[in-house]
């Protein structure tokens, strides 16, 4: 769904009749305000870096990264614009009409930045909105971003879950596949998730609760696994 370069929203269509936009340059009112959004207390933890000052991560020679962990919770105002045109939806009929889905929305992430290196990861957790026409309902997502050059700017999602639904009734599905037990490097790690991507992607990223970030591959296709934190 949504990806937390926090507020990429994707665009949406229904048939032929209705186009969405994530632009709204004379800013728009809200037809549909949600108001101060927070988290809920189980998806504030879908990373255990609560407290937590350095990750380190092993690569199959036995080589440790150490990367350096600091938090930030913030509050950010999300719009989500809609053109319906000649459209019905739920008995009601919309010839022309912009309709904008507005809240602040919490999050909580954390940076993960190599010690002495270039690599940079991004874990956060964040309100967002489902996929719910044309007024949204708010889900909780998390999401794992990387860059290998040093540069915050230059963070890119690789992996994102709704790990909340909360009164959504989108039926959406995340396109995730699960691994109950999975082994890396001769430690194993369970219920691991990752991403279903249909093109190559220039990194790798495997997640689970217990361990937050369990893998990740660089560009240029080393590996590193989650060894510990503290």
């Amino acid at each position: 769904m949504a990806r937390f370069a926090l507020y990429i929203f994707l665009l949406l269509f229904l048939g032929s009749c209705i186009s969405d936009s994530d632009e709204t340059p004379q800013e728009v009112a809200c037809t549909y305000d949600l108001g101060n959004q927070t988290l809920l207390p189980t998806s504030v933890t879908a990373f255990p870096y609560q407290n937590i000052k350095t990750v380190t991560f092993v690569d199959s020679f036995g080589v440790h990264k150490i990367f350096d962990v600091t938090t930030e919770k913030t509050s950010a105002k999300l719009r989500h614009s809609i053109i319906l045109i000649d459209t019905t939806i739920n008995g009601i009929y919309y010839k022309n009409s912009e309709i904008v889905n507005c809240m602040f929305s919490q999050s909580v992430s954390y940076t993960l930045k190599e010690n002495g290196g270039n690599l940079i990861l991004f874990a956060s957790v964040y309100n967002d909105f489902d996929t719910t026409k044309p007024e949204k309902t708010v889900v909780d997502e998390a999401e794992i971003s990387l860059t290998d050059n040093g540069l915050v700017a230059s963070l890119f999602p690789y992996f994102n879950m709704r790990i909340d639904k909360r009164a959504s009734t989108d039926n959406f599905t995340d396109k995730i596949e699960s691994f109950g037990e999975l082994a890396i490097f001769d430690k194993t790690f369970k219920n691991v998730f990752k991403n279903v991507f249909t093109t190559t992607q220039r990194h790798k990223v495997l997640y689970n609760q217990t361990e937050g970030i369990v893998s990740f591959t660089e560009a240029n296709g080393r590996k590193w696994r989650f060894e510990s934190m503290n």
